[in-house]
């Protein structure tokens, strides 16, 4: 009887291995650029609240990477702490690129309600790759000096 309950402890630890969830997906910004880069990420809880969700410093060459759980346990925020409804692009001091979406939304119910092609916001559409192994996707949104050609002129 000792030993059968032994063996069942053993079985019930070890099965125990089973149940966390090793699912994620990776998230990286890539700046090709030859500019230092700085990413803003806002959300408008309220008409008069704006709130910085995440700054993001990148020199010339540098990447930014984050990992996060993927599957049902997974958030829609993509490269950020927290799903934004705007994100600025800030070349040097000398170009910016904003994009918005209309309202905070979930990405999955709302694909389309950000505008702009190449929008940050809308993460799922950047290029990805799937790993099997882990069973989650590597996002990468590429900044290049065409992104600071077609950025507006701080004036």
């Amino acid at each position: 009887m000792k030993h059968a309950f032994i063996l069942m402890m053993i079985l019930v630890f070890s099965n125990s291995c089973e149940l966390f969830d090793v699912d994620y997906d990776t998230y990286t910004i890539d700046n090709q650029s030859d500019y230092n880069i700085i990413i803003k990420a806002y959300n408008h809880l309220e008409q008069s609240q704006i709130n910085l969700i995440d700054s993001i410093f990148l020199l010339p060459d540098q990447q930014y990477d984050t990992i996060k759980l993927s599957g049902e346990d997974s958030g829609t925020n993509g490269y950020f702490s927290s799903t934004p409804d705007s994100v600025c692009i800030l070349f040097g001091s000398e170009r910016t690129k904003v994009y918005t979406c209309l309202t905070p939304f979930d990405i999955s119910i709302n694909a389309n309600s950000c505008q702009d092609q190449g929008n940050i916001i809308q993460f799922m559409d950047t290029p990805n790759t799937f790993d099997n192994k882990r069973k989650g996707y590597d996002y990468t949104y590429i900044l290049t000096n065409e992104d600071y050609s077609n950025a507006k002129l701080i004036e």
